[in-house]
């Protein structure tokens, strides 16, 4: 990421800690009028569940389903905000979802109007661009 690029659409999302910050942060960027380019030229080791002991562990999911969902109420077209908030809520999962939640989403919410200041494409418009995409072209 340039720094310009960071200084425009801000840092990582400091409530998240883990799972998704870089997804919300990749869909603020599209959502202010960047383009998310592959560099082969750049190798980046991630090793997947190292701070939180696997998907075994403890706070794992409650984490996993909460920021997927702030993820999408922050960036994501408010129909589908609205139906993957409902569907989680509905899951039964253990109460902490549920609590992480209802503490998390108003807060969300004013974290939309304030990033919807430096967008340039409409949630509906990047959602149909790159939602469900999971290939590369290397062409």
């Amino acid at each position: 990421m340039r720094a310009d690029t960071v200084a425009h659409v801000g840092p990582f999302a400091g409530r998240f800690f883990a799972y998704y910050e870089d997804l919300d942060w990749c869909w603020r960027a599209r959502l202010a009028g960047y383009r998310i380019v592959y560099d082969p030229s750049i190798t980046v080791t991630h090793v997947r569940w190292v701070t939180s002991g696997g998907p075994a562990g403890a706070g794992i999911w409650p984490l996993v389903k909460r920021n997927r969902v702030l993820a999408l109420i922050r960036n994501g077209p408010r129909a589908v905000a609205a139906r993957e908030l409902r569907r989680t809520w509905n899951e039964n999962w253990p109460p902490g979802i549920r609590r992480g939640l209802t503490a998390a989403v108003p807060a969300a919410i004013a974290q939309r109007r304030r990033l919807a200041r430096k967008w340039v494409r409409s949630p509906d418009e990047v959602w149909q661009e790159w939602a469900g995409r999971d290939t590369v072209d290397a062409g």
